[in-house]
């Protein structure tokens, strides 16, 4: 039957992992499945006949790729992996030990681990041998405990030179015995652990949690005992940035062995419209803080970046260190935008913000 294509499919309570051999815009159903039966098509093939084929109509041929990996689950698509995409991440669980006010992905108290271990081994099995790189997020990945091992182990088996982010809050790792266990994988693995302040209380304030600052820094010294690869991530809110050059020598001098340090602009989304009024604050009014760390941890030859900032909110000292890292999806660019001559270089802003800086304007250099 035309517009039909083969797919490799495992069966996760009712729903189908699904991945296009085509250009055809063309998703397996399960038939069994409770999904109202919109305008579809039986495939005729017997290795098939318990398929349903619907048409799905707000996809585009154009943002198909052969290799893609779409899960489907009653009526909802979501796209799960994107060939030769470096943004392909796996969801580990919605569970946190933290409660961050500006979390953009609320914590939940059920118990989900069950269920994305086993979807995400699935996933994994059917990626393809020759990915290089992938992210792992949640909640709290470490949550997983052990089961994270596993989770990797695989990953590493699909293709032994993977790289792996893992972002994560580190508390788990203040237990050196339970962090020697990912020693072995050191190669493979980056840590990514927000750092808020080098004051307890500011740290715990944020986390909404009063044990995480020091169960934070022992992890990152656990990780850093067994030589891992550790990026810190540095969430600029009201609540935070005075400190930004205090928190700077804190990491200079106590932390010296991280690969990275990740200076970041707020997405206003999730717990981060809730807690506005006590989080929000334009980039701007934090400018000449930013400069001063920044430029700081730079002198002592620390690679440090900023993320999630409009060039027109930093200064132009900072523009080396700025990097393009909003995910492709989310990033958008106002009407000034498009009069800057740093326009292409600029990772423009949070799509998914409430709340956007009111001082973008276009930088304008003479040709």
């Amino acid at each position: 039957m035309q517009n039909t294509i083969p797919i490799i499919s495992t069966n996760i309570e009712g729903s189908f992992l699904l991945e296009f051999k085509g250009q055809q815009n063309w998703f397996g159903y399960n038939l069994n499945s409770s999904i109202p039966r919109p305008e579809c098509v039986l495939v005729s093939d017997s290795e098939y006949s318990n398929s349903l084929f619907v048409r799905v109509k707000d996809l585009q041929l154009n943002e198909l790729t052969i290799g893609d990996i779409y899960f489907i689950s009653r009526s909802n698509l979501r796209l799960v992996y994107k060939e030769g995409s470096h943004e392909n991440v796996l969801f580990l669980t919605n569970q946190c030990n933290n409660h961050c006010l500006m979390c953009s992905q609320p914590p939940s108290e059920k118990d989900d681990i069950p269920f994305f271990f086993h979807f995400n081994k699935t996933l994994i099995g059917i990626l393809p041998n020759h990915i290089q790189n992938i992210g792992i997020t949640g909640g709290e990945p470490t949550l997983y405990g052990d089961k994270l091992l596993e989770i990797i182990e695989v990953l590493v088996n699909k293709n032994p030179d993977i790289k792996i982010h893992i972002l994560t809050n580190g508390r788990y790792f203040n237990n050196f015995e339970k962090t020697q266990l990912f020693q072995k994988y050191s190669g493979q693995l980056t840590w990514g652990i927000p750092i808020h302040s080098d004051f307890y209380g500011i740290h715990d304030e944020i986390t909404d949690n009063d044990s995480s600052y020091f169960d934070t820094l022992q992890g990152i010294y656990n990780l850093g005992r067994i030589g891992s690869s550790i990026e810190l991530r540095i969430v600029i809110n009201r609540i935070n940035f005075s400190r930004l050059f205090e928190l700077s020598e804190f990491i200079y001098k106590n932390m010296p062995f991280v690969r990275h340090v990740a200076f970041m602009g707020m997405e206003y989304f999730g717990l981060a419209v809730k807690n506005h009024q006590r989080l929000l604050i334009d980039p701007i009014d934090y400018a000449d803080d930013l400069e001063r760390a920044v430029i700081n941890l730079a002198t002592w030859k620390m690679n440090v970046s900023i993320y999630n900032i409009p060039f027109c909110l930093l200064r132009p000292s900072l523009y080396e260190f700025s990097r393009k890292s909003i995910s492709s999806w989310k990033i958008v660019y106002s009407q000034e935008c498009s009069f800057c001559s740093m326009r292409q270089v600029c990772g423009g802003m949070f799509g998914t913000s409430k709340f956007q800086s009111e001082n973008i304007k276009a930088i304008k250099y003479e040709a």
